[in-house]
């Protein structure tokens, strides 16, 4: 369990960048009106805060969420396809409706079974996102004509297949990472655990 640092000034609290922080859950169930339900739906630690106020959640976020497979499976009629095309704990539920799969965020569904289905269908991926997809990394060295070193630029997995390639290197979307990495840090508080007795 976590709670705010003492020396945080609770007026400055960056709540739509806090309500996606994991920790900061219990932080939210005590100040609940502070919570932005959309980046809420997108928290990885927020199951049970979501599973008691469905009527809050923002099922587009919640599509791409992978810990919250359960709400998903039980709420498909409100799910985005799209979203959940994205979701690697959805593999078997979009592997059995495969016409409702968006190929763009499919692209970019690091489950196994996704890499080798876009394996497959070669021509149906989305070669942007596919390019960020640290998972497809083998696909994206078979069809590097197909890649867009923009969004290759952004992938972790990519380090080496770009210091290949350093002509075709980014630097504006480089360092117009770094700056959303910063500002990102920025909205970050410091959670400090709480032992509970």
């Amino acid at each position: 369990m976590y709670k705010l640092a003492d020396w945080v000034d609770k007026t400055k609290i960056n709540t739509f960048v806090l309500s996606m922080n994991p920790r900061a859950v219990n932080y939210f169930e005590d100040n609940p009106e502070q919570i932005d339900w959309s980046m809420m739906s997108a928290n990885t630690g927020a199951f049970d805060l979501l599973s008691y106020n469905k009527d809050r959640i923002d099922w587009m976020y919640m599509a791409a969420n992978p810990t919250m497979i359960q709400l998903i499976y039980n709420n498909m009629d409100r799910i985005s396809w799209s979203e959940l095309s994205e979701n690697p704990a959805a593999i078997d539920m979009l592997l059995l409706a495969k016409t409702k799969i968006s190929w763009s965020n499919f692209s970019r569904n690091t489950h196994p079974l996704a890499i080798e289905f876009l394996s497959k269908n070669i021509d149906r991926i989305d070669w942007w996102g596919l390019a960020g997809n640290h998972a497809a990394i083998n696909i994206i060295k078979e069809n590097l004509s197909r890649i867009n070193f923009d969004a290759l630029s952004e992938n972790p997995a990519a380090i080496d297949l770009l210091k290949k390639f350093p002509n075709k290197l980014v630097q504006d979307e480089i360092k117009t990472q770094q700056a959303i990495d910063a500002d990102n840090i920025k909205g970050i508080l410091i959670l400090v655990p709480i032992h509970i007795s």
